[in-house]
């Protein structure tokens, strides 16, 4: 996975939910390479108890299929509790999009294509 894509403003902060390590580590390396802040954890419990600590992403990066709840649940919670302001989503998953999503999540299918991933990760930021 390579990509040329590079933000035009500052980093943006983002959560990566994703439970498969590999892929957690690739896209965890790109998203840095291209000069986001990422914050990456394996659940949404570990989500939950990070964004706690370190408060609130600009975008979170969820896979769908996530130990015990699922990444559009964790969506759910976490826009009930960031109340402010709009949280940009990006929603990954090997199956078929799923139907709960909402208008302005994006969905990005497995394999990712990293600048995809990139264009939707600055879209939601700027949201």
């Amino acid at each position: 996975m390579t990509a040329c894509h590079r933000p035009t403003g500052p980093s943006v902060r983002v959560l990566l939910v994703e439970d498969d390590r590999v892929t957690c580590a690739l896209l965890t390396e790109q998203l840095r390479r291209n000069g986001h802040l990422v914050l990456a954890v394996e659940s949404a419990e570990s989500a939950l108890a990070l964004i706690e600590t370190l408060g609130f992403p600009d975008v979170a990066i969820v896979d769908v299929g996530l130990p015990g709840r699922d990444g559009v649940a964790l969506l759910e919670l976490l826009r009930e509790r960031r109340r402010t302001h709009a949280l940009g989503a990006v929603v990954i998953s090997a199956g078929p999009p799923p139907g709960d999503l909402t208008p302005e999540d994006v969905f990005v299918s497995k394999p990712v294509n990293i600048g995809h991933l990139l264009s939707a990760v600055d879209g939601g930021a700027a949201a």
